[in-house]
């Protein structure tokens, strides 16, 4: 029997008796996967690969800084930090969460179940005065008017039991991918057979260490023994005493009547265990659509292309989650005439050397100024710092509107003299 259908034969037990309390029969069908093993937002997260990718994803997208802005026809962008909800989005979403915590809560739940709610609360600053503690997937139902192509209204289950109702205005609905462009689908749904085999394999090599009863030899003799006969347990307990431990590593063994050993080792069908663990890792990643290397699996990446695959996760893996946040904000929270923008810069930063001869190309291209560089470097602007000019072409400037001199300053020897004078010590012919 192979370690998949060792695997398979334990992780399917038998159904439990039919019982309308038992969350067996009334849970959300679909939920058991072909491995045996019930998946769910909460299991998948056991999963070491899944809690990386959505820790990572999440706590990624939280940390970047929010810029809200308004732009001029010609293109020029008028930060507003001043604006209500630039605090709002940045510092302090409600009174129970800061910013980073509601960000990296709501983008984990558009992660695992393709969709995050948070109720929109009017007050003193305005319509999005602030962004309550987002709702857990399972207590919203959208319910979506199939013709008109609308969400109607939104569904809350109460833990009494009644239902509280949310128009589709006052809820800001972050999405992941759509079948029908209204409502996220679940990674979880639809990754069900991956994590059930990763959980699956999971259990199994624990109980592999806990339960295992493989023997890793066997001593045959070629006789009989009677069934009341003290020699098998004599036979083994000299054996044990004689081969195991540190002390009698590698002793010679000495058998009689015949008797032979026969180690036994992992077969070729078991050692396939380690490499679907392995496997289940890359597959995640997929599902998720983020590098290996930002999970830890790091087979496939070398010192020459970490870098470039680091700038793949922001471009690939973020950006799309960074557009989903910013249209949605639009949609939903912003007047008109402000938009908003989630700040990368500080993730793409390359090393020290990097950044300062790109900064060194900008200056000499008159792209950016010594204050923007001083910016970027979270340092404070100087008073002289706004001039665009590359310095070189400056000072060249100053070469130019210098005075040429006529004659060689006061104790300073003319070229003739010092040509006569290296003649005479031999320098020159």
């Amino acid at each position: 029997m192979t370690w998949i259908q060792r695997l398979l034969a334990q992780s399917l037990p038998d159904p439990p008796p039919r019982d309308p309390t038992n969350p067996f029969w009334w849970g959300v069908r679909g939920q058991t996967s072909a491995s045996g093993v019930r998946v769910d937002a909460d299991s998948a997260l056991t999963i070491s690969a899944v809690f990386a990718a959505v820790s990572v994803i999440s706590s990624a997208i939280a940390g970047v800084p929010v810029t809200l802005f308004t732009q001029d026809p010609d293109g020029t962008k008028h930060v507003q930090i001043t604006a209500p909800l630039w605090s709002t989005l940045n510092m302090v979403p409600n009174d129970a969460q800061t910013a980073f915590e509601w960000w990296e809560y709501l983008t984990g739940c558009a992660l695992l179940r393709g969709n995050g709610y948070a109720r929109i609360l009017p007050g003193p600053s305005g319509w999005a005065d602030q962004l309550d503690v987002p709702y857990s997937p399972d207590e919203i139902t959208p319910k979506v008017d199939h013709i008109a192509r609308r969400i109607l209204k939104y569904e809350r289950q109460l833990p009494d039991g009644s239902k509280q109702t949310i128009l589709p205005d006052e809820m800001f609905h972050l999405k992941g991918m759509t079948r029908d462009g209204l409502v996220g689908i679940s990674v979880v749904s639809h990754a069900r057979e991956t994590m059930g085999l990763a959980l699956a394999t999971e259990a199994y090599g624990a109980r592999f260490f806990s339960q295992d009863a493989t023997p890793k030899g066997v001593l045959t003799h070629p006789g009989t023994f009677k069934d009341d006969s003290p020699a098998p347990a004599r036979i083994r307990a000299e054996w044990q005493m004689m081969h195991s431990g540190l002390a009698n590593a590698h002793n010679i063994a000495v058998l009689e009547e015949g008797m032979t050993f026969q180690a036994i080792g992992m077969s070729h069908e078991d050692s396939q265990f380690l490499a679907t663990r392995e496997f289940t890792v890359r597959d995640i990643a997929r599902w998720f659509q983020i590098q290996p290397h930002m999970i830890q699996d790091l087979d496939h990446a070398t010192f020459t292309n970490i870098e470039a695959q680091g700038e793949e996760f922001v471009r690939y893996t973020l950006r799309r989650w960074a557009a989903r946040w910013e249209q949605t904000i639009t949609r939903m929270l912003l007047p008109d005439g402000l938009k908003v923008q989630l700040d990368f810069d500080q993730l793409l930063r390359g090393d020290t050397l990097t950044r300062f001869q790109t900064y060194e190309l900008a200056r000499r291209m008159e792209i950016m100024n010594r204050n923007e560089v001083r910016a970027k470097e979270n340092m404070n602007p100087t008073a002289d710092g706004d001039d665009y000019s590359s310095p070189i072409m400056r000072r060249e400037t100053i070469k130019e509107d210098l005075p040429v001199p006529t004659t060689p300053p006061q104790g300073t020897a003319s070229l003739d003299e010092l040509e006569i004078t290296a003649r005479s010590n031999g320098h020159a012919g």
